[in-house]
């Protein structure tokens, strides 16, 4: 126990975070711990959770199990019916996960904030001159996804999924210190572009799901694919898939980040804070 929590203070020493989580061979630990993460063992789950308890705040109490056949099955674990609360206000657009706010506003010349005093090139993190164009005059919001949280994706109204563009690159943490070092860090990473298009007033929702480092893949059920970090390859597809509010969308499998962008249209709720915890389901916009 001792030894844990001493090793848990020296990991929270930003250089020394920024060195072990982003120094070190990504892909294959990533590879590994995909790999080790998918062995079914009770014996072996049930050590791998300790492990992982002792550094982060796993919390099962809504979970829909308590035990698990792997450690990816804890990963990617579903919810207890009625564990989280889906708004059913009208012209409300919803949180699509559970995340930490890390940065919210207008984009501006073309960028947007990863961390206050760092921003990011909106071109760059959709690889297309045209959604840079359209995104221009957009608001976006930034949902991370600690590894302890829970780590399905849900749809933010009702809406149809038009397009998803599948973009390689490589898995950096997106933590915070890792942020606040590496400029353009969501445009480096793999991410899979989502947009939709809500019923009631036919407004773009735009998401943007961005692996990093131990993300073995993210899954997206509307092109029934799973993206893995070994993804070398830029896909496109127009699925035409209409979903409901708080409909699942998909999973990453262990914790990473949810770019969201909308309308200028749409205002934020006045609830918005930095660092503020949502919940799926939680109101962020309205309409």
């Amino acid at each position: 126990m001792k030894s844990s929590m001493s090793l848990k203070k020296i990991l929270q020493i930003e250089w020394v975070n920024y060195f072990v989580t982003n120094m070190i061979p990504r892909l294959q630990i990533t590879a590994f711990v995909g790999w080790l993460s998918k062995i079914q063992s009770p014996f072996l789950t049930k050590l791998l959770i300790f492990i992982w308890s002792r550094f982060t705040d796993l919390d099962f109490s809504d979970s829909e199990k308590q035990t698990f056949g792997s450690l990816n099955e804890c990963f990617i674990r579903k919810l207890k019916p009625g564990a989280r609360t889906i708004s059913v206000r009208q012209r409300v657009i919803l949180s699509p996960c559970d995340g930490i706010i890390g940065a919210y506003g207008d984009v501006s010349n073309g960028k947007a904030l990863q961390i206050k005093d760092s921003a990011y090139s909106i071109k760059a993190l959709f690889d297309d001159s045209d959604f840079a164009e359209k995104c221009s005059k957009f608001k976006y919001l930034t949902l991370r996804l600690t590894s302890s949280m829970y780590h399905r994706f849900h749809s933010p109204s009702d809406s149809t999924i038009e397009y998803v563009k599948v973009i390689p690159g490589g898995i950096f943490n997106v933590n915070p210190i890792t942020l606040k070092r590496k400029d353009n860090l969501f445009c480096k990473n793999e991410r899979v572009v989502i947009q939709l298009r809500t019923h009631d007033t036919s407004e773009e929702i735009i998401l943007v799901a961005v692996g990093a480092i131990l993300v073995g893949s993210i899954r997206l059920h509307c092109i029934d694919r799973t993206i893995k970090s070994t993804n070398r390859k830029c896909y496109q597809f127009w699925p035409n898939k209409k979903v409901s509010r708080g409909e699942e969308l998909g999973w990453f499998e262990h914790g990473s980040t949810i770019l969201v962008f909308l309308n200028n249209s749409c205002d934020f709720e006045r609830t918005i804070t930095l660092n503020k915890i949502l919940r799926m389901g939680n109101e962020l916009a309205n309409y």
